[in-house]
């Protein structure tokens, strides 16, 4: 469910040029704020901003069904002032944010070698390999790795299977043999 307040919801609906339904925010029962939690929550997947899929929502349940809104961008030049007051729990929560997040950045490479010497412990058989920034390990058929990734300040774990036999099948059918970790699949006995 996506979460705004009603506050913030109310601010950006009038930044759309919605200001009828911004007005009719603070007045929503809970069952209906709930349901623009939840439809808000599938336009978000959809790939909306999460401030313009919960605006989109609002005007869904406030109106009965969906539509665009009145303007493609924010404007906060008409929006009410009582509604730009900060909500005292962002507050709190930049507050917390700007006294732990000084110093210098980390770099990628740094944040995959911690996560690697904290993990290696948990993955008894597995070797990492700082190259490919995953730990690998083989077994009779294949071999299994799971592996980092990062982007927009998001680390990710990859996990995956490579089956040789399946790897021959796709070398047969597309004439060329697949290649993992640098190196063609099928060849790469050293992993057996």
């Amino acid at each position: 469910m996506l979460v705004l307040s009603r506050n913030d919801l109310a601010a950006n609906l009038a930044a759309y040029g919605e200001h009828e339904a911004s007005l009719l925010i603070e007045g929503l029962s809970k069952e209906d704020y709930d349901r623009i939690g939840k439809i808000g929550f599938q336009y978000a997947l959809a790939g909306k901003h999460f401030l313009l899929a919960g605006c989109l929502a609002a005007i869904e349940v406030l109106e009965g069904s969906p539509r665009e809104l009145k303007r493609k961008r924010r404007s906060w030049d008409d929006v009410p002032s009582e509604l730009c007051t900060p909500d005292p729990k962002m507050l709190e929560i930049h507050e917390w944010f700007e006294a732990y997040s000084g110093g210098a950045p980390v770099k990628k490479r740094e944040i995959f070698e911690a996560l690697a010497s904290g993990l290696e412990l948990y993955l008894p058989g597995y070797r990492y390999f700082r190259s490919f920034a995953h730990f690998r390990r083989s077994f009779a058929r294949g071999i299994s790795y799971i592996g980092f990734e990062r982007g927009h300040g998001v680390v990710n774990l990859r996990f995956g299977v490579l089956h040789r036999d399946v790897e021959r099948v796709k070398a047969n059918l597309y004439g060329e043999p697949s290649y993992h970790f640098g190196q063609p699949f099928a060849v790469a006995r050293r992993w057996a």
